[in-house]
Parts: C-alpha cells; structure tokens; sequence
C-alpha cells in the first residue's frame, strides 16, 4: 500500500448568495490514495443497480469526511483524468474504498 496517487475528494455544498440564492460551492481536498481496477464480480452487480463501475480509490480513513466526488488529477492505467461519484464506500480498519462511477454535468 503506497498511497502514491494524488487524487482530490470534492464535497458539494449549497451557500446563500448575496442575493439570497442558493450556489453549488465545492470544496477540494488534495490526499494520496490507491487506484484500484474493480472486480468482474463488481462490474456485475453495479451493472445491476444501474451504475457503470470505473474503479476504486483507497484513501486513508482519517482523509474521508464523506465526500461524494473524486477529481482524478493525472492520467492513470485505471482511471482517466477526471471527475467521478462515489456509489459505494467499503469501510476497512483504517483505509476506506471509494467505488466510482463517471459523473455526469460537472
């Protein structure tokens, strides 16, 4: 376990405007992480739930505060440059697994 990839986790937040509105604000947070290839197994059942499965970031615990957004930051073997939505988490002792699946209108 390396935790050499930089990835940013990205959290949305709603702010009132000075008009009273409200905006999409996001929050970035650089840590390292693990890219990982998901299962066949995993293709499956996202397949099932309606997801198209694009890979898994491992981060450690104590950078997670939940957010639903991963910026891959440089190209890589497993994921393309880019953002993705976490549909599922795998929580471990002290890691976490983000399982990730293209965003779509960010």
């Amino acid at each position: 376990m390396y935790f050499s990839d930089e990835v940013m986790l990205i959290k949305e937040i709603s702010i009132k405007n000075e008009l009273n509105q409200y905006q999409t604000k996001l929050i970035e947070t650089p840590v390292f992480a693990n890219l990982k290839s998901v299962s066949s197994k995993e293709m499956a059942n996202s397949g099932i739930a309606g997801h198209k499965a694009e890979g898994i970031v491992e981060v450690h615990s104590e950078d997670y505060n939940g957010e639903d957004l991963v910026k891959i930051i440089e190209q890589h073997k497993i994921l393309e440059k880019g953002v993705y939505e976490v549909y599922r988490k795998y929580e471990r002792i002290d890691t976490i697994e983000l399982y990730l699946k293209e965003k779509v209108g960010l």
